[in-house]
């Protein structure tokens, strides 16, 4: 109850409901589980999701050794949240919309949150000493099953946690490019192009 709380003063979706839309749409659920020490100084907790698609992690024979969270922010974002100024956009860039890669990094023993080569909260402990406060499991029981010769290959790796949608993969590309055509079609049917006559209307240029 305390982590919804949380996650709702945040604008986010229940605990439960998130972990249930990653695990349906990515097959693996990943995040961090937390207390610390809010500006009220009452402590929270805080477990959150993270996309797995975003989410990269090392492990060794303990377990999970470390794990990092990539996500894209605007520099206004990070000055608030943070207090780091980040230097300024070019102009394409803050047109396109572009952030800044955000990386939430943690090991078994800090935490830190690095952005566009500078540290925006440095290492720090992170209280769960000699445990990374984060999970990344896949869905359902897939164990990863190794060949005769004992090796496991990439392709057993990704059959673990294989969404529900894992049949529409190969039709992902198909349709953004059939997408891509309509639009083309439609902008060009109102906007076409104009064809310059010559007086006599028998020579275009």
């Amino acid at each position: 109850h305390a982590a919804d709380t949380n996650l709702a003063e945040q604008m986010e979706p229940r605990l439960q409901d998130s972990l249930a839309f990653y695990a349906t749409l990515r097959g693996w659920i990943a995040g961090r589980a937390m207390m610390y020490v809010g500006k009220d100084r009452q402590v929270r907790f805080d477990i959150s999701t993270f996309d797995p698609i975003n989410t990269y992690y090392g492990m060794d024979q303990e377990g999970l050794a470390w794990l990092m969270h990539v996500t894209t922010r605007r520099e206004e974002d990070i000055a608030e949240q943070f207090g780091v100024e980040m230097p300024l956009r070019t102009q394409n860039e803050a047109e396109e919309g572009r952030g800044l890669e955000v990386v939430d990094y943690y090991d078994r023993y800090t935490n830190g949150v690095y952005a566009d080569g500078r540290w925006l909260r440095e290492p720090m402990p992170h209280g769960a000493q000699g445990q990374v406060p984060c999970f990344f499991v896949p869905v359902g029981a897939v164990p990863v099953v190794a060949r005769k010769d004992s090796q496991v290959t990439t392709a057993e790796i990704a059959a673990q946690g294989q969404s529900v949608f894992g049949g529409l993969e190969s039709l992902v590309d198909v349709r953004n490019q059939t997408m891509s055509d309509r639009v083309t079609l439609v902008r060009r049917s109102l906007r076409r192009g104009h064809t310059l006559y010559s007086r006599d209307r028998t020579r275009t240029i």
